[in-house]
């Protein structure tokens, strides 16, 4: 039996001891996701505890056919589109808070110039909807397909908004650099 193995079986078991390695391991990981959803750490932070109880809740329905991380990523999706929905009047505020306080240091960001937190901050000035929308197409590779699906929407509607998203964040990055 492998190291993962015996972690998702002491989980099925109740062993903290277990859960709390389970935890460690793929923590990281799972937090990257949840902030690129989240407007905030705290919201990051919830979607992650959250995102874990829903995995150990749902450990039993893991077959073993395909990988485990590819499993929990699943579920750490379904439970962040979950919340998004849940919290998106809460989350749109705290993007509105979030926008003020990066908008005041203009001068900070140029002097400390960095592509990361270029993008990031691109990526912030949208609204919840289009950052989702490009979070799901560019960052996790959903197709327009299985999204118009999903969502009940028109394929061309979602490729329409995407390529505006797109154009207005290559856009936001080439001002950035000049």
């Amino acid at each position: 039996m492998s190291n993962l193995e015996s972690i998702i079986k002491g989980c099925l078991d109740g062993d903290r001891g277990m859960q709390k390695e389970l935890y460690e391991r793929y923590s990281p990981r799972f937090y990257a996701l949840c902030r690129r959803y989240a407007p905030d750490d705290a919201v990051a932070q919830e979607m992650l505890v959250e995102g874990f109880l829903l995995v150990f809740q749902r450990l039993s329905t893991f077959r073993g056919s395909g990988s485990f991380e590819g499993w929990m990523y699943k579920v750490f999706l379904h439970q962040i589109l979950r919340i998004y929905h849940r919290d998106r009047r809460h989350m749109a505020e705290s993007f509105e808070d979030h926008h003020e306080q990066l908008h005041g240091t203009d001068s900070d960001f140029a002097a400390a110039f960095d592509v990361r937190e270029a993008l990031l901050r691109a990526l912030r000035q949208l609204d919840t909807n289009q950052q989702t929308l490009f979070n799901l197409v560019a960052v996790e590779g959903y197709s327009f397909v299985e999204l118009s699906k999903t969502y009940n929407l028109p394929v061309s509607t979602l490729k329409s908004q995407y390529y505006k998203i797109r154009d207005h964040l290559q856009s936001q990055l080439r001002s950035f650099l000049e």
